[in-house]
């Protein structure tokens, strides 16, 4: 075998070993820890999620199950990622065969090789790439794609470019299963059918074959029918029939209106935000450096050189090959420009979460020019040697050494502090604290997708804690997720009839209203006994109520069905079960419980009295024995201001801990708090802002 072809498999090597030593330990934020565990369970993702994923997720963690599901599942992406480096690799070929500057095959081989090692690690690819998250599996779809593209237009083969194309048609149809990242590649598909496919407009043979692999892609959406049916405890879909599936599809929980509708209708200035901010910020973040031109003007000048590269390349194309220019500006600008101005997203959306991970594609495309720049120059500086003599040849791995500092080594040197995520925990701590923060049996409200998901994995892939049962507040407002609460173990005390639950819907809630549920009285001796040692000063009642005002939660004049469904709880459950809400559930959202609920650790706990903020003890025991803080006091992790926000929660409960010692005059047990606080979220790890109340508490310890 000749050294030449080896070069793909050392791409590919290269790749997969560097992203694998970079991968998350475990699950990283948001949907990761949902996708991590339905992959362990075959379950049913929200509407536009990737079923793909999900089945290959399944098949990995069974071969690879000697090691963490989510390390296995994370493996479907890093595979991924390295198999989509060589089919740039493969399609940069392509091209510099077909332009009109001569070089000899090392030349295109070093080229094609230093920008496709180039992928995975500019900033986005590689983020996406070493955690359990469902876009790598559409940038592999993009490199195939782009391959076939390529192959199409260069082509003299008239039945070899029909068969790429019929593959493009079908991968087009299973991208639609694996969250849609190149369904702005469709426009093209008319290009192609109109300019090197022409001939074949009118056989019918060649339709048929269109919709029928089209057809035969898409026909994955069937596993969500045939899962439905038996009712997978990680069901977000609900599509156990056609007239359900067809939504689900079509993404209609998410709006009726369509994007294209609204494209004259802009939810934000479309140059200032949605271009300038939404799109050109995260290509700079790829190829001008993390921080855009601001690292060049302070540190490292390399950052730029991959968008020099680019600017030759995207010149020298359209001045050489305009067609050739055309048909890859124009899946540049379909995957890029026009996707955002799809996208309409609204003003300030990036406060939320940013969406580079949409745009993965673009930056394929834009490395197709970096390889053009490169080769160009490597052409040009090796013709000035008249012959291949020594001097030709040490200039010709000196390119290729400088090639291979300004392109790979660049971008894995200045993205690996934020992309190295081997000693990332941290989304695992979180969730094994928050459940471990409840008493068997409980029912704990979680918020949002950072205190939900990350719980769902431990419990269904890891089977940590699942006597617990995680009630997320935003999916309590959907009929499904209550029926499922209702019927699946552990269940939830709900004795709304499927006929109530059809009926139930947001309400008139003009007004503050005063809600009374009755507490059964052993139950209250049983915990009233308990809290007694706790506040000598706690009054006994001979008829215990929860009474509280639930203000209007709905634009101030309804309110919504998770509050009812609250409520419903409330009165169902009776105290039978312990109930928690996580720290991090916002204040609305407690519907005027609060002074009933006491903090232990970061949940704060349902009590049948009032007024009793901390649990000292449990909470004590939580912070100093229970809970894990795994790599957040090591200086060279790199921790983001999402998880130190989320972190603070463990702080501030830490310090609420000393302050509720030091009014009891226990100094010294204040100081041991303080103490382990500091070393376990030490100061450095927030900003000056957060740590102002440390400094007064330390001046009180003196």
């Amino acid at each position: 075998m000749s050294f030449k072809k080896t070069i793909p498999g050392i791409l590919f090597l290269i790749s997969f070993i560097i992203l694998l030593y970079t991968s998350h330990p475990s699950i990283g934020w948001w949907d990761s820890g949902f996708y991590a565990a339905a992959s362990k369970d075959l379950g049913i993702p929200s509407p536009g999620g990737s079923i793909l994923f999900i089945l290959l997720g399944k098949i990995f963690s069974l071969i690879f199950f000697f090691i963490p599901t989510a390390k296995a599942v994370t493996l479907v992406n890093i595979i991924s990622t390295s198999i989509a480096a060589v089919f740039l690799y493969y399609a940069l070929l392509i091209l510099f065969r077909n332009l009109p500057i001569h070089a000899d095959d090392t030349v295109k081989i070093s080229a094609s090789f230093l920008t496709a090692l180039s992928l995975p690690f500019i900033y986005s690819v590689w983020v996406q790439s070493n955690v359990t998250r469902v876009y790598i599996l559409g940038l592999l779809f993009t490199g195939i794609i782009i391959f076939c593209t390529v192959k199409i237009w260069f082509s003299q083969d008239e039945a070899q470019k029909i068969r790429l194309f019929l593959l493009i048609v079908f991968l087009m149809g299973l991208d639609y299963t694996a969250h849609r990242l190149n369904s702005p590649f469709l426009p093209m598909i008319l290009i192609l059918l109109l300019f090197p496919l022409r001939k074949h407009l009118l056989s019918l043979k060649f339709w048929i074959a269109i919709i029928v692999l089209y057809f035969m892609g898409q026909s994955l959406h069937l596993f969500l029918l045939f899962r439905a049916q038996v009712h997978p405890p990680l069901d977000d879909g609900y599509t156990d029939t056609i007239s359900k599936l067809i939504p689900w599809i079509t993404m209609e929980q998410y709006g009726l209106e369509s994007n294209l509708f609204l494209l004259f209708n802009r939810r934000a200035p479309i140059w200032d935000y949605q271009v300038k901010y939404m799109y050109l910020r995260y290509f700079g973040w790829n190829f001008l450096g993390k921080e855009g031109l601001a690292t060049f003007f302070h540190l490292s000048y390399l950052s730029i050189v991959p968008f020099i590269l680019g600017c030759i390349g995207f010149i020298y194309n359209l001045l050489k090959r305009a067609r050739v220019w055309v048909l890859i500006s124009l899946v540049f600008l379909f995957y890029s420009i026009i996707l955002v101005l799809y996208l309409n997203v609204e003003q300030g959306f990036h406060t939320i979460r940013e969406i580079d991970r949409l745009f993965i594609s673009s930056y394929f495309v834009f490395l197709i020019w970096v390889g053009i720049g490169l080769y160009v120059l490597y052409s040009l500086i090796l013709r000035s040697f008249k012959t291949d003599n020594l001097a030709k040849k040490i200039a010709s791995v000196s390119l290729i050494i400088v090639g291979l500092v300004v392109l790979p080594l660049n971008h894995i040197v200045s993205n690996w502090d934020e992309c190295n995520k081997n000693r990332f925990y941290f989304p695992e701590d979180f969730a094994y604290n928050l459940l471990n923060s409840c008493e068997k049996d409980a029912i704990l409200f979680t918020n949002g997708d950072n205190d939900t998901y990350p719980l769902w994995y431990l419990q269904y892939a890891e089977c940590v804690r699942q006597d617990v049962r995680v009630v997320n507040l935003s999916l309590l407002n959907l009929k499904e997720n209550i029926i499922r609460l209702r019927v699946q173990q552990p269940k939830v005390p709900i004795s709304l009839s499927d006929e109530k639950l059809t009926e139930l819907q947001a309400q008139p809630w003009p007004e503050k209203q005063q809600i009374s549920i009755p507490i059964p009285k052993e139950k209250y001796i049983q915990i009233f006994d308990k809290l007694k040692a706790i506040d000598s000063t706690l009054t006994y009642s001979n008829n215990p109520q929860l009474e509280f005002e639930v203000a209007p939660t709905l634009q101030g004049k309804g309110i919504r069905v998770q509050d009812l469904m609250i409520l419903e709880i409330l009165k169902t459950n009776l105290f039978e079960r312990l109930i928690y809400f996580a720290a991090t559930v916002t204040p609305m959202n407690l519907i005027g419980l609060d002074e009933y609920l006491s903090t232990v650790g970061i949940v704060r706990k349902l009590l049948p009295v009032k007024n009793i903020k901390l649990l000292p003890e449990e909470t004590e025991r939580l912070l100093t024995q229970v809970y894990r803080y795994r790599s957040f006091n090591e200086p060279d992790v790199k921790v983001d201001n999402g998880t130190a926000n989320l972190y603070l929660n463990f702080r501030n409960i830490a310090l609420m801990l000393t302050y509720h010692y030091l009014q009891m005059g226990d100094k010294e047990k204040a100081r041991e708090i303080f103490n382990a606080m500091r070393e376990k979220l030490p100061d450095w790890r927030f900003d000056d802002k957060m740590n102002n109340i440390v400094k007064n508490i330390e001046a009180a310890l003196q």
